[in-house]
C-alpha cells in the first residue's frame, strides 16, 4: 500500500507545484507548530534580557542651534550658513571643544558624551549630551552651547549662535523604547528563523500523494492508500489498535482495506506468501497485516 508519509525520491520527475508547497507548508507547520512557539518565545526572551542585563541608564538632552555666521557686521548668506553648520559636528567632537567644556566644569574632562548633528539644508544643529545623571547631562550641554561660538571662531571665523529649543533637565532614560526596540527584533528573527525551519521540513520532507507520483517516483503496483485513522488510548500503558471487524465508525478506513484486498487477490495469482513492509519503524505494518488477514479471510 501507499503509505501517507512515504518519501519521494528526490531524482524523481517532480514539477514545482505552489498549490502542493502551500500544503507541505501547512502540512510542517502542523507537526512543528510547538517547535515554532517555542523558537519564538526562546528569541524574544533572549534579546529581553540580554537588553535589560546589559542596558546602562543614561540621560540625554539636547539643543537644537541656528548657526549664523558674521562678516564684518553683516550675516553671510544663509546658503553659507548651511555649509558651515555642516563642519560643527565634526567641531562639538574635537578634542579643542573638549578641553574648553572641561575647564569651564572645573573638570578633568568631559562627564558624559557630546554627538551633534547637522540638519540637511539648513543652518541647524542638533547638539546631543548623555551622562550617567540628568543634572550632569543638561550641566554639560550648557557648556557647550556657551563654548561653541569661542570654539568655532578660532576655525572658522566669528558665529552667532541662537538656540531654537532645549529639552531642559531629562527625566526619562529612554530604556522602555530601547526595551520595546529589542522585543521587536527578538520577534521578527525568531519570527524568521522558525518559518525557515518550517520551509526547509516542507521542501525535505515532501510526500506521495496520489497513484501517479507513486508510478512515477517507484514504478511499483498501485493498490490503494489507507487513511490516516488514530485512536484515544484509555492510558499510556494501552495500545489500541484498528480492527476492521469492531470499529463501525471506520467505515472509509474499511472499504480502503476492502478495495486493496480484492487488487491484491488478483495480483497474487493463488501465491500463498505476502510480506507487508516499511521505510521505518511504527507506520502501521502489523495493524495493516492483521487487517489485511481478516479481509481476506472473510
Amino acid at each position: 500500500t501507499a503509505m501517507n508519509e512515504q518519501q519521494i525520491n528526490e531524482h524523481g520527475p517532480n514539477k514545482l507545484d505552489v498549490t502542493v508547497l502551500i500544503k507541505d507548508f501547512i502540512h510542517s507547520f502542523k507537526r512543528l507548530w510547538i517547535a515554532v512557539i517555542l523558537i519564538i518565545a526562546a528569541s524574544t526572551a533572549l534579546f529581553y534580557f540580554r537588553t535589560t542585563r546589559s542596558y546602562s541608564p543614561r540621560y540625554v538632552a539636547n539643543a537644537t542651534v541656528a548657526i549664523n555666521l558674521v562678516n564684518g557686521g553683516a550675516y553671510a548668506s544663509r546658503s553659507t550658513a548651511e555649509q558651515m553648520s555642516a563642519i560643527f559636528p565634526y567641531i562639538v567632537s574635537s578634542g579643542a571643544l573638549t578641553d574648553v567644556v572641561a575647564q569651564d566644569l572645573g573638570t578633568s574632562g568631559i562627564p558624559g558624551t557630546v554627538t551633534a548633528s547637522n540638519i540637511k539644508g539648513t543652518n541647524l544643529l542638533t547638539i546631543n549630551v548623555s551622562a550617567w545623571t540628568p543634572e550632569t547631562s543638561y550641566k554639560v550641554l550648557k557648556s557647550v552651547l556657551k563654548t561653541l561660538p569661542d570654539v568655532a571662531q578660532s576655525i572658522i571665523g566669528q558665529i552667532e549662535t541662537e538656540v531654537i529649543d532645549e529639552s531642559g533637565i531629562p527625566k526619562d532614560t529612554g530604556k522602555t523604547a530601547v526595551v520595546r526596540g529589542s522585543l521587536r527584533k527578538g520577534l521578527l528573527i525568531g519570527t524568521a528563523a522558525a518559518f525557515l525551519l518550517v520551509v526547509i521540513r516542507a521542501f525535505l520532507f515532501r510526500t506521495i500523494r496520489s497513484e501517479s507520483e507513486l508510478k512515477s517516483v517507484l514504478n511499483v503496483a498501485y493498490l490503494g492508500t489507507l487513511p490516516d485513522c488514530k485512536k484515544k488510548h484509555r492510558n499510556k500503558n494501552t495500545h489500541t489498535e484498528i480492527n476492521i471487524l469492531t470499529d463501525n465508525n471506520r467505515g472509509e478506513y474499511v472499504e480502503a482495506m476492502r478495495l486493496i484486498r480484492t487488487r491484491l487477490e488478483r495480483k497474487l495469482g493463488g501465491k500463498k506468501i505476502l510480506m507487508v513492509t516499511s521505510s521505518v519503524a511504527g507506520e502501521g505494518k502489523s495493524t495493516v497485516s492483521a487487517n489485511l488477514a481478516i479481509a481476506m479471510a472473510l
